[in-house]
């Protein structure tokens, strides 16, 4: 077990105790075989090192995609152990001493993908957070839970216009608004950024006088790949009668967006109707993507498909993440 304190490599049998003195949470040898080192690189990596905030749905993406790819190497090894079997049977020229092997070697392979082809379930991350925190860890950039009801102390109207507010964004869940403010997306698109429920509700009166300014003010959707997402545009518009008529960009995920993200796969979305939270994206790409469609005033889909092999190269291959916890 490598601590996550001092960086040296402490054996299991000799206790949960570095000689640095930092006490180990996890117990590599239990199901879910993670360790402190481990975790700890986990978050480094969808915090960026701790540049960004992020949510409990970008780390369980995260986890997945770590998870299933160790999975998909074990299987494939005990089918590569297999071939080689073969191969020094043919070369040796008898193929009954190694049939036993070859074919306990496929049946292993064959079981393994079996039983491991699902991701981990968002239970099982819970329950690995639930017991790094009662060690006494805090995850100071995991959003928990809206933060933005009330404003900031030294918070006056007309400070909110000290960007410029050149766009409004809607979101499909409060924890999304929390998401782009404290990473601050909100400063550098100059948006209003504001969730279907009304939240932040002291921004309501802004944005109402804000698209009463200016008619032509361009207004977008974010939302995840769900019934209710894709049903968000309509939901707005009975909500709120200053945009009854008023024109909506959709830049939210669709499930055909999930089909082409290869970033997304390793949390097997459900293939009925490809419906996951928008914000299994990875923080970093997603803010590019939704800075880049909100300049171009083009949808999600679009973006991915009309933009070229480089942005496709982006948001399919970029936004896959490296298979080892580091």
């Amino acid at each position: 077990m490598k601590c996550p304190k001092c960086n040296a490599n402490h054996l299991r049998r000799s206790g949960f105790m570095c000689s640095c003195g930092y006490h180990f949470v996890f117990d590599p040898k239990d199901r879910f075989h993670m360790t402190d080192g481990k975790f700890v690189a986990l978050i480094n990596t969808v915090s960026a090192n701790k540049s960004y905030c992020f949510t409990q749905n970008q780390l369980y993406a995260r986890y997945c995609k770590v998870v299933m790819s160790k999975r998909q190497k074990a299987y494939w090894g005990c089918f590569v152990m297999a071939l080689l079997i073969l191969i020094v049977a043919l070369v040796i020229g008898s193929l009954f001493p190694f049939a036993i092997f070859v074919v306990l070697a496929v049946v292993i392979g064959l079981v393994m993908r079996v039983q491991h082809s699902k991701p981990p379930t968002p239970k099982e991350l819970n329950e690995l957070l639930t017991k790094w925190t009662a060690g006494g860890n805090e995850i100071t950039m995991l959003l928990k839970s809206p933060g933005l009801s009330t404003p900031p102390p030294a918070w006056q109207e007309p400070d909110i216009y000290d960007y410029g507010v050149e766009r409004i964004l809607y979101v499909q869940r409060d924890i999304l608004v929390d998401l782009f403010v404290k990473n601050g997306f909100h400063a550098e698109q100059r948006a209003l950024i504001v969730s279907m429920t009304g939240y932040p509700t002291y921004l309501k009166p802004h944005i109402k006088k804000v698209l009463q300014e200016s008619p032509d003010l361009p207004v977008f959707l974010l939302h995840d790949s769900t019934s209710s997402g894709q049903n968000m545009i309509k939901s707005i518009k009975r909500a709120d009668s200053s945009l009854k008529d008023h024109p909506i960009i959709d830049v939210g995920l669709f499930p055909a967006d999930v089909k082409l993200l290869k970033t997304l796969h390793c949390v097997r979305p459900d293939r009925t109707s490809f419906g996951v939270p928008v914000d299994y994206i990875r923080y970093e790409t997603l803010a590019r993507a939704l800075a880049d469609a909100m300049n171009k005033k083009v949808t999600f889909h679009n973006l991915i498909t009309r933009s070229g092999r480089g942005y496709n190269g982006l948001l399919v291959e970029d936004m896959d993440f490296d298979s080892d916890f580091g």
